[in-house]
């Protein structure tokens, strides 16, 4: 079908004014260029230029164009004022449209910056893939981290630039050494990710809560890179399933350092239960808040032993050797520091330790009893998740039973045959809590976080009532998805909250900043090696009064370190980690401690 010119015109002037404000600009150029020519063209045809020169002619119908200025009774003839009268209106309309074009080009700028969609020229920084309204664990523990060092922190996720600076600015203290930019784009698009500096970034943190978008994100990031061979960027991910983690040499290929969320969760979960207070030693661990791990060269430690160093370090406590790049945590106590050995240690600051040079305890030698297993007692657990079966297999191996609330059917899937001999089912609530010493309140399968922190809330409080009513005295551990849910049912007892978008924010947090510490945190939270426990005074066997120096000693004696100290007289204070070697201590055998041993 042959169009006409018309059509034709009219669909060249929509593409014109598709092409945004700059095409029109150019086009009022245009059409101001012809009508001044015909203006000044009509002038003199009709002759109506009173003697003036073309020059002046022309100028004058320009500037009359573009002023808009209507000319008055003693400018010339009465053909040159209509002429100038004329090019006036066409002026006051060129005009009109002009400022209107600008004016939008400016609310479209500003728009456009206020969506988050300008490109960030940032180099050295951290990209944040991801943010959830509510969830700032991450953020402030960047902060923590950087001490009064300069950091610029890039949020780049789905959720408008505005509202992520507001809720950031309304729910965190941002110190003047820190700037966080926000920016709204698609993190599953390279093109889109490119705003970011990802290639002049120091590393990127994916903070999304599907394994499906980490994954993605990975990918997008990757895609990105390849135009840029010679970068390399940390990229730090967590990931729920087994099954999502990536092969090991497409990690290493591109930088990527990769945690299973669901295990680390499954296992302090599992820990707390029975240890009431672990998961906030796993706080304490992971956050960059209070005593933090440090690795180091120490000069003074060469030539000791392990022994020796942790006899002598004072505000520190010797957790490991780094061994060409290789971490023995908890070595053996005649391990030999050599030359080019680093020390892994916690302490509140780098630089806090102290080398004492001379140690009472360190020529001798007590006998000390080997740690003692006090039978755990029954664990009940009451909802169920993909997490059972590996909570199950992390619970201490002298739990007596494992009562589960609910039916065999609930949990055909996820319970492995072998760990049915020790759980039964029960389809009361109180017998739960009649004849349970510890209680797991796991968080339901449902695909709300909100809703099923909920029916975790609901159960909490009846859980408290019955306690509270009867006297009973069962510890209670609750799973939950979000802190500011967590933060509405805290600080009524003394309840182990394992909250899982917390703990992971800590974890990549960590995971970012301090990437040589992956393998450390592998191995305490796998099933083998070394891992965190509490053990009471009795069960030590170190009851009495004594010095912090000796109780090191005797520790490293059995095998193990003592990383923290639980008052019994005083229950509802936080753990008392990297106590002084002088310290002196009145020991009861309820009193508690945090240790690091190899089972």
């Amino acid at each position: 079908m042959e169009r006409s010119w018309k059509d034709k015109l009219r669909y060249w002037f929509d593409n014109q004014m598709a092409k945004g404000s700059l095409s029109l600009i150019k086009f009022l150029i245009i059409i101001t260029i012809i009508i001044v020519l015909l203006i000044t063209g009509f002038i003199f045809m009709f002759k109506a230029n009173d003697g003036l020169g073309f020059p002046y002619v022309l100028w004058e119908s320009f500037s009359t164009v573009v002023n808009a200025w209507m000319p008055s009774s003693e400018d010339g003839s009465f053909l040159y004022i209509l002429f100038m009268a004329i090019a006036a209106i066409c002026g006051l309309l060129v005009t009109s449209v002009l400022i209107g074009i600008f004016t939008s080009a400016i609310e479209e700028k500003i728009t456009n910056l206020k969506s988050g969609n300008s490109q960030v020229l940032e180099k050295k920084h951290i990209v944040i893939l991801g943010f959830s309204i509510g969830e700032y664990t991450l953020l402030s523990e960047l902060i923590t981290s950087c001490d009064d060092e300069l950091m610029c922190i890039v949020v780049a996720s789905d959720v408008p630039r505005d509202e992520m600076e507001d809720a950031i600015r309304d729910n965190l203290d941002i110190p003047k050494n820190v700037r966080i930019i926000c920016r709204s784009v698609n993190i599953f698009d390279p093109v889109s990710l490119d705003k970011c500096s990802i290639p002049d970034s120091e590393s990127i943190i994916i903070n999304v809560a599907e394994d499906w978008q980490v994954i993605k994100s990975i990918l997008a990031i990757s895609k990105l890179m390849e135009d840029y061979p010679d970068k390399k960027v940390q990229i730090s991910a967590l990931v729920k399933e087994e099954k999502s983690v990536l092969p090991d040499f497409y990690m290493k290929k591109n930088n990527i350092n990769m945690l299973q969320s669901n295990q680390t969760i499954a296992k302090i979960i599992a820990h707390s239960c029975t240890q009431p207070g672990i998961s906030e030693a796993f706080e304490e661990f992971f956050s960059f808040d209070g005593y933090n791990f440090y690795i180091e060269s120490i000069k003074e430690a060469i030539g000791m032993t392990f022994m020796e160093l942790s006899l002598k370090m004072n505000h520190g406590t010797p957790l490991g050797i780094y061994k060409k790049n290789t971490c023995l945590l908890n070595p053996y106590k005649n391990t030999l520091i050599e030359e080019n050995d680093k020390i892994l240690y916690m302490a509140f600051d780098e630089k806090d330790y102290v080398i004492n040079a001379e140690s009472e305890y360190l020529h001798s030698v007590n006998d000390m009893p080997i740690i003692k297993e006090f039978p755990t007692g029954t664990i009940g657990i009451i909802g169920i998740n993909e997490q059972l079966d590996i909570i199950i297999d992390e619970l201490p191996e002298n739990v007596n039973q494992i009562l589960i609330l609910g039916d065999k059917k609930d949990v055909q899937s996820i319970v492995k045959e072998d760990q049915y001999k020790k759980i039964s089912f029960v389809n009361s609530f109180n017998e739960i809590t009649t004849r349970c010493d510890h209680i797991i309140l796991l968080s339901p399968d449902m695909e709300d976080d909100d809703e099923a922190d909920f029916e975790v809330i609901k159960t909490l409080l009846k859980l408290r009532d019955v306690r509270d009513r009867t006297a009973r005295t069962f510890n209670i551990t609750a799973e939950m998805r979000k802190e500011n849910n967590q933060v509405l049912v805290s600080g009524y007892d003394s309840t182990d909250f394992v909250v899982s978008t917390n703990m992971s924010s800590l974890l990549l947090a960590q995971l970012s900043q301090n990437a040589i510490l992956l393998p450390v945190f592998n191995e305490l939270l796998s099933n083998e090696g070394n891992e965190v426990y509490i053990r009471n005074a009795a069960q030590l066997g170190c009851t009495g009064i004594c010095t912090m120096e000796k109780l090191r000693k005797q520790a490293l004696l059995n095998g193990y370190i003592i990383l923290g100290f639980m008052d019994d007289d005083h229950p509802d204070t936080d753990i008392q980690f990297n106590l002084n070697l002088e310290d002196i201590m009145e020991l009861t055998e309820k009193d508690r401690f945090v240790i690091l041993a190899n089972e």
